[in-house]
């Protein structure tokens, strides 16, 4: 029985060592590549809210998507700031060239919790 046991265990554990290598290099790479470019824009938008809202602390934020509008690419987030008893929420969109990979536009659009 125990040993019956400690092959299931090497088996799953092989298999999550070499899964990940046998669906190719292409998926992976596309999948670091949008991890990136989502952490790009989430610093990006991070860092103009902090200038947006020098006071305000940064209590949380999220991811929403990616989307399209006309010719450019949509990044979307969500921070909830607060600024002494004020709690707030910001949504910002950011509008990308897809050619280049560069911001055309920041919006921010704010409501209260």
């Amino acid at each position: 029985m125990k040993l019956f046991i400690k092959t299931i265990v090497a088996f799953f554990s092989l298999s999550l060592i070499t899964v990940p290598f046998l669906h190719g290099h292409a998926e992976t790479s596309a999948y670091i590549t949008q991890s990136a470019d989502h952490a790009k824009w989430g610093r990006l938008a991070v860092k103009q809210t902090q200038m947006r809202y020098p006071v305000a602390q940064i209590k949380d934020y999220a991811y929403l998507g990616k989307g399209k509008e006309k010719n450019l690419e949509t990044q979307r987030f969500k921070l909830w700031l607060q600024q002494g008893e004020k709690k707030f929420t910001v949504f910002i969109t950011i509008k990308v060239n897809p050619k280049n990979n560069t911001m055309k536009k920041i919006q921010f659009v704010e409501s209260l919790n």
